[in-house]
């Protein structure tokens, strides 16, 4: 199956002009616009504002168990180090998880469908923002409508892989990306000095001891065939070279590949951290903010879109799952069967995503715009 020139080219612009105007979580107003002019542009009909500035819309005939394919809307707060015409314009936001290449890919098939390829039954076209940022613009979706307004039975997603060579279509079965949560853990006690620490309840101390035994228990206390991630990112004690602070906090994410074991780490964080706390004559408390759940992909659904890139001629590749995590996942709650695939879009800063020179190959636009059109025609 070919492409015209023109919707490659069109396709290509998209993503530069989306990616010189990028907009943050719940901002996406300008991002909105432009993708809903190109939709009256070609005469395809869409709804607005769905979960804040999400847009639905559809091609061909009415039908029922319809598939719909998404991409993401939202920029990351990242100042850009890039130099290209397409730099980012607005300053400390910056496409750095390619979501800029997501809506340019599907802005690509939504042209070719309506304009080249017809369809024989209706497929819709999800245009999906707040990704980035709990609760997650899908769940928002969701929650006002999403499936109950539109006859949606399965969905597919493409994401950019700077790792895999650009063009080449990553897939992955079962469990692919990981439920995450953000743990805040906060230790106290009445401080004092360095030189008296016996008169103080260490909450330095504490902080350095929670890291290194919860470490214990994600190799010593947790299944190692299973994959369990747990890392503290932020360590704030505002003490001084002779002050040991009364108020440590420490932040970071869990990550897990089985919402059982996600469930028993919460529970064994929080009482480490209250026994930490009452050895060292303090208190503990333990926040959890819980974020998406794991991303599994339907086997079948998976396996029939690689068969169907495979028989046009596109280039898949089997790849491992991933601790990172996605918003995609909360559609699967509801019951409907994902395949999230991943784009190769090549490395040509030999960077990588939620960085600030991230890039991609461009040849890899018109590559995502076939396998969109491709999954169209076959799944639906």
């Amino acid at each position: 199956m070919k492409l015209s020139s023109d919707i490659i080219n069109h396709a290509v612009s998209h993503r530069r002009h989306l990616h010189a105007h990028p907009e943050l979580s719940g901002n996406e107003e300008k991002t909105a616009k432009y993708i809903q002019s190109c939709l009256d542009r070609w005469g395809v009909p869409y709804e607005k504002n769905i979960g804040g500035l999400g847009i639905v819309a559809w091609i061909g005939p009415e039908a029922t168990e319809c598939i719909a394919l998404r991409a993401d809307m939202d920029a990351l707060p990242i100042h850009e180090a890039n130099t290209t015409s397409y730099q980012s314009k607005n300053h400390g936001i910056m496409h750095a998880c390619g979501h800029d290449v997501h809506m340019a890919c599907l802005l690509g098939a939504i042209e070719a469908l309506q304009t080249e390829h017809t369809l024989s039954k209706r497929v819709y076209f999800i245009f999906q923002p707040h990704e980035e940022v709990l609760p997650g613009g899908a769940q928002l979706m969701i929650d006002e409508g999403l499936f109950e307004r539109f006859p949606i039975a399965k969905l597919v997603g493409l994401h950019v892989s700077p790792e895999l060579e650009a063009g080449v279509i990553g897939h992955c079965s079962g469990p692919f990306m990981a439920a995450s949560d953000e743990i805040r853990v906060t230790f106290e006690s009445k401080g004092g000095h360095a030189a008296r620490p016996h008169l103080t309840g260490d909450t330095i101390a504490m902080g350095a001891n929670f890291i290194v035994q919860a470490q214990q228990i994600v190799s010593r206390l947790s299944n190692p065939i299973d994959p369990i991630l747990f890392t503290i990112g932020v360590f704030d004690g505002k003490g001084a070279t002779n002050i040991i602070p009364s108020i440590v906090i420490l932040e970071g994410t869990l990550r897990t590949m089985n919402e059982a074991h996600r469930q028993a780490m919460h529970q064994k964080l929080e009482k480490l951290a209250e026994q930490i706390a009452s050895f060292n004559q303090g208190k503990a408390s333990l926040d959890i903010r819980h974020g998406y759940p794991v991303l599994q992909n339907d086997a079948a659904v998976t396996q029939d879109a690689v068969q169907a890139l495979k028989s046009n001629d596109v280039s898949c590749q089997k790849i491992p799952m991933r601790m990172t995590s996605e918003d995609f996942a909360r559609y699967g709650q509801y019951g409907k069967p994902l395949a999230f695939l991943r784009l190769g879009t090549g490395n040509p800063n030999n960077s990588g995503l939620h960085r600030p020179d991230f890039d991609i190959n461009e040849d890899a636009i018109a590559h995502g715009v076939r396998t969109l059109v491709i999954l169209a025609r076959t799944l639906c």
